[in-house]
């Protein structure tokens, strides 16, 4: 009898324990307890697709790209290359219920497709959780060199 009662008080323990850990898996800690204060939850587009940027648009991206680095804020950003065309959140690289680390800036030549990513030119800016420059891409293009 002793035996069955252990037994029992093991399991409602194992149970408790497991319950436990579920609620602080769902209410517990996020990844980052560093956050955005410009939150762009679901994105921004400025355009409509199939997207074709103007000559004098491309022409400004290409002249002025040189002049964005790393550590600039949003409104040096936007002061040197204009409005972009969208804005997209980043996500902490965690399945469950991840932070908002940041968010990109997106300057396109072209994007034929809302949805996907096949076939564009663009210029892509890494914004930070403190809201500065952390990585600048070129992407489906060549038409910009760096010094």
């Amino acid at each position: 009898m002793k035996n069955k009662k252990k037994i029992m008080t093991g399991g409602i323990l194992v149970l408790a324990l497991g319950l436990l850990l579920l609620i602080w898996l769902f209410f517990g800690p996020r990844g980052s307890s560093v956050t955005v204060t410009k939150r762009y939850s679901s994105g921004v587009s400025n355009i409509s697709y199939p997207y074709q940027a103007s000559e004098s648009r491309k022409a400004i991206l290409v002249s002025k790209f040189h002049e964005i680095k790393t550590g600039m804020s949003e409104e040096e950003v936007v002061a040197i290359l204009s409005q972009p065309d969208e804005i997209h959140p980043v996500y902490e690289p965690i399945v469950f219920r991840p932070s908002q680390v940041g968010f990109t800036y997106w300057y396109y030549f072209q994007k034929p497709h809302g949805n996907s990513s096949r076939d564009i030119q663009a210029i892509r800016i890494l914004f930070d959780a403190s809201e500065k420059t952390l990585n600048i891409d070129l992407l489906g293009m060549d038409l910009i060199k760096q010094d």
